[in-house]
């Protein structure tokens, strides 16, 4: 496992320290303790990178609502192994399981825990400017 900064990631768009090249397959982002998502892919880094700016990214929406936050935000970098299979599908899901990240809900058999509050005031800001959007439209 390596770790790398979500802002140094996104600052380099998406180069990682050759070192860090050997754990392609699983990749965790967290605050501390907090598990937010998990995901896969042959090349991690561009992938997350790949998630910025796109509103249809739960995990994009969640570093762009809390930019001043997210880019201490780590992220970790894991073989497929290191889950139990070197299939990335297989390691996504046991890493899905095994870690229950808030943001991931497909794959996520059991409930995911709830986002931290700390984490939903834009999100909950964008709900109440849409809702205000469709009731001047009924108007």
């Amino acid at each position: 496992m390596i770790e790398l900064a979500v802002g140094d990631l996104i600052l380099e768009g998406g180069e990682i320290p050759p070192e860090a090249e050997r754990f392609a397959g699983i990749y965790v982002v967290a605050d501390g303790e907090t598990v937010l998502y998990v995901g896969r892919s042959t090349d991690c880094a561009k992938r997350i990178v790949g998630h910025c700016g796109w509103h249809w990214s739960s995990l994009g929406q969640l570093i762009e609502d809390n930019e001043e936050d997210s880019f201490d935000w780590k992220v970790r970098f894991y073989a497929p192994e290191e889950f139990g299979s070197p299939d990335l599908p297989a390691a996504e899901r046991a890493a899905i399981a095994r870690l229950r990240p808030c943001v991931n809900a497909y794959l996520n058999e059991q409930k995911p825990p709830p986002l931290p509050e700390r984490y939903r005031a834009k999100e909950r800001q964008r709900q109440k400017d849409l809702a205000q959007k469709i009731a001047r439209r009924k108007t």
